[in-house]
């Protein structure tokens, strides 16, 4: 049976999201305290599939608390969605052959970047902005 490449990594994407927030809550994280209150608020990110087999949209509300990252209110490991005081953002969803990575930037209103998903051979990229 063939994968819908769009349809595994919004998936990908929520499941992820899902297993490393529960995980993250048993993981004591040191915070990159120069970045605490840089960035903190409620953010909405938009994800998207480049177009042809992977095209897509995600919406995902996500929260940054003194510097740790919050989705549905529990703090994700920054080695999945991390930001540096510098506003640098990086993505690793999932593992193995099924990974999402991903780069881009945020300022203290908006951000972008790009994510890729070999496995499926997917591009695409995101934008977020604080609410």
């Amino acid at each position: 049976m063939p994968v819908n490449p769009s349809r595994a990594i919004r998936l990908m994407f929520a499941r992820a999201l899902a297993v490393v927030a529960v995980v993250a809550l048993a993981i004591p994280v040191a915070t990159d305290t120069a970045a605490a209150g840089r960035f903190d608020g409620d953010w909405k990110v938009y994800v998207y599939g480049a177009p042809g087999k992977c095209a897509f949209g995600y919406r995902l509300p996500l929260t940054i608390d003194d510097g740790d990252v919050l989705y549905k209110g529990r703090k994700v490991h920054p080695r999945v969605i991390g930001v540096s005081s510098a506003g640098a953002v990086a993505i690793q969803l999932g593992s193995g052959r099924n990974v999402v990575t991903g780069t881009g930037a945020l300022n203290a209103r908006r951000g972008s970047g790009k994510w890729s998903a070999p496995r499926f051979r997917c591009t695409g990229w995101w934008r977020a902005v604080k609410q």
